[in-house]
């Protein structure tokens, strides 16, 4: 049996890590005081991640943490209004990142593909805009049942784009699974391909 591996980063790694430039910012001396701000003073924790990480409110939230209805009932970023496509990819696809790789994908049978930032932009935008020609918008529900594809990265960021909600269903379930699935969700549009492998196995999704 082999024994467990364990990697400790080096101190330059550390240094170089967006917890501690987070940590320099912020003025935080060690990762316990961190931890503890973190937790008395949640608020300010999220709200300085949020700008640290540069995420984008289409519109800014009014507080971070609102507790009024018990823990149990937490609402967060009460007021804003965000877009995770835009977040994700859009703004990368237009940034220096824009060539550097979003999905880097290898199938069973051993191709490969890697899509660039910009390049999942245009797929996303792509069925996005098909998506909405075909009357699916805000609140609609759209099952998604495809094999681990990079058009499956595609398909999830493009309902959220237009603000539909995504069903993902397993591609090994069966026609009834599946049906009763999309039935229960109303969904209005299904996102499949005709088959996939599996096992070296052509798996028919007809």
């Amino acid at each position: 049996m082999n024994a467990p591996y364990v990697w400790f980063p080096s101190d330059d790694f550390l240094e170089r890590s967006n917890i501690a430039r987070f940590m320099r910012k912020q003025g935080i001396a060690t990762y316990a005081e961190l931890v503890r701000r973190s937790i008395d003073e949640t608020e300010w924790f999220w709200d300085a991640i949020v700008h640290d990480l540069d995420i984008r409110f289409f519109r800014n939230y009014d507080r971070v943490l609102d507790l009024s209805a018990g823990p149990a009932w937490s609402k967060w970023f009460v007021g804003g209004t965000i877009n995770v496509t835009y977040n994700c990819v859009d703004k990368h696809a237009v940034s220096f990142r824009r060539l550097k790789p979003a999905v880097i994908w290898e199938g069973e049978d051993g191709r490969s593909q890697e899509w660039t930032f910009e390049e999942l932009a245009a797929e996303t935008n792509r069925l996005a805009n098909a998506l909405a020609r075909l009357g699916i918008g805000i609140g609609d529900c759209v099952g998604i049942a495809l094999p681990m594809l990079p058009e499956t990265v595609a398909a999830f960021f493009a309902c959220a784009k237009i603000g539909a909600i995504s069903v993902p269903i397993f591609s090994g379930y069966g026609a009834e699974a599946i049906a009763s699935r999309l039935n229960d969700c109303a969904a209005k549009i299904l996102i499949t391909v005709d088959g996939f492998l599996r096992k070296g196995k052509w798996i028919p999704l007809g």
